[in-house]
């Protein structure tokens, strides 16, 4: 496989407030990295630094090769990389058709193909955001994101406010994106069980550190490694 997405030594933060320090990533077509560790850690703060959202302290991110722009998220977002937010920063009065129409302007591609992966998203067409439940906006949030054809697709807290149930079956989706379409995930995710079983490998970042890197299935056979990273 193919190096895609390759994080060296980034750190960033808030202003002058370095959050995080010497992050390393890479990430292969295909794979999927899950994000783990405490709340406060500076998960979110890697995923929005990566994205261009948040300028860089230090560090580089490469796309297939090429260098992004520090702080540029329109450069970052041209050179195929995806953010879902864990807002998922939806439009509220316009409907699931609206959204999946603007996404696909860029890419061409029909926004009913989104429906093979979303079937859900079927009947409600003609809905607004606002009017979904919270399931189906992050849904619609990610079918948005599919939508773009990543190369680099980020995902900030897939499950917050949503019952595990709903989040099991939106999960695989994850899966499916790296395997069918070739694209680097990364997962950020406060469900440690389920992120791992759809992830390749993980790491934990504690106080804006990588404190544990390891495959997905060393570290669910190894259930005590993960708490003593996430005590810190």
């Amino acid at each position: 496989m193919t190096v895609r997405l390759a994080v060296d030594a980034l750190s960033g933060g808030y202003g002058k407030v370095r959050v995080v320090r010497d992050i390393n990533v890479t990430v292969e077509s295909g794979e999927v990295l899950a994000i783990l560790g405490p709340n406060g850690a500076g998960k979110t703060t890697t995923l929005l630094t990566i994205a261009g959202m948040l300028a860089r302290h230090a560090g580089t991110v490469t796309v297939d090769g090429q260098e992004m722009g520090s702080g540029d998220p329109v450069e970052t977002n041209h050179n195929g990389v995806v953010l879902v937010p864990d807002d998922r920063a939806l439009f509220q009065p316009l409907t699931v058709a609206e959204h999946l129409e603007l996404a696909c302007q860029k890419t061409k591609r029909n926004p009913r193909e989104l429906l093979d992966v979303f079937p859900t998203l079927e009947k409600r067409w003609g809905v607004a955001a606002g009017n979904l439940s919270g399931g189906e906006q992050q849904m619609l949030a990610l079918a948005r994101g599919l939508a773009q054809n990543p190369r680099v697709l980020l995902i900030d807290e897939m499950s917050m406010g949503l019952a595990p149930i709903i989040v099991e079956h939106l999960l695989p989706v994850v899966r499916q994106a790296a395997a069918e379409h070739g694209a680097a995930v990364v997962l950020v995710e406060q469900h440690v069980s389920l992120a791992l079983e759809v992830a390749d490998h993980a790491m934990v970042i504690a106080h804006g550190e990588v404190v544990l890197h390891a495959t997905a299935e060393e570290l669910r056979k190894n259930e005590g490694a993960l708490d003593a990273a996430y005590l810190g």
